[in-house]
């Protein structure tokens, strides 16, 4: 039993210590997800002039993102299942960080379009 603030990790449900700002997961399910996220890379890589799946937006349209020190990353992200594990395609970091905030749950998408349309214009 874990004693004072915890976490309950999304994936396997367990109890867990947050130690730093952005985990989302317990320690055993962080690794594999890294793990799953690594075979992936080395099966994908962004096409040549690709275009965001969802926004339309392409690479030179998107803004830089840095990562230690100061390096700039690839302005893709890796979509992928995380249930299945399966790879879904490449997406802007915009996108992708937007379906993994909905839990990549369709119902709660289409409840967000519903929101939208209803204030669209009313404000």
């Amino acid at each position: 039993m874990i004693e004072g603030p915890h976490s309950i990790c999304p994936k396997c449900g367990d109890k867990w210590v947050k130690e730093t700002m952005g985990q989302s997961y317990c320690a055993p399910c962080r690794s594999n997800y890294h793990r799953v996220i690594r075979a992936l890379k080395k099966k994908h890589s962004p096409p040549e002039d690709h275009i965001c799946d969802i926004c339309g937006k392409t690479e030179d349209q998107l803004k830089d993102m840095f990562g230690k020190h100061g390096i700039v990353k690839s302005k893709w992200r890796l979509d992928h299942c995380h249930i299945s594990g399966q790879f879904r395609g490449f997406l802007c970091h915009s996108c992708n960080s937007g379906l993994g905030n909905f839990q990549d749950d369709p119902e709660v998408l289409q409840k967000a379009i519903t929101y939208l349309n209803y204030f669209n214009g009313k404000l």
